[in-house]
């Protein structure tokens, strides 16, 4: 099997676009879809979840914890979809909105878990085989 050594960052990922009127979504309809758009309680995993914490690993605010082997949603949910891009069984679903939607795939940080298959070497980096997690 052939190993290689990912190390990607943020930047190197996503490329940074500020778009139209950032002050006016950051500023006002941020606040407003967050208060109104954001229900945490929509966010559920399916049977298919193995309870490996990644998607609480994701989670930016600490809002997903493992309660009896499935993660449970919090109230200060940003909906920023780290949870649900970051699962390789595609098990983390938004209402009935995301069954059928694509992902991004994980990053770095979450496919270096254990759970995921991720070895951790001496020099800090990670080291995993691709193909045992994209089939």
């Amino acid at each position: 099997a052939t190993t290689e050594i990912y190390t990607l960052s943020l930047h190197d990922a996503l490329p940074i676009s500020i778009g139209y009127f950032p002050t006016l979504k950051t500023r006002i309809v941020y606040p407003l879809f967050k208060k109104w758009g954001i229900k945490p309680s929509k966010w559920h995993s399916t049977d298919d979840c193995t309870g490996c914490g990644a998607c609480s690993t994701a989670c930016p605010v600490g809002n997903i914890s493992i309660v009896g082997s499935k993660p449970k949603w919090g109230d200060n949910c940003t909906s920023c979809l780290a949870c649900y891009h970051v699962c390789l069984r595609h098990a983390v679903h938004y209402a009935d909105m995301t069954g059928k939607k694509g992902q991004y795939l994980p990053c770095q940080r979450i496919l270096s878990l254990p759970e995921c298959g991720g070895e951790k070497q001496k020099d800090g980096k990670y080291l995993k085989t691709p193909d045992k997690h994209y089939k």
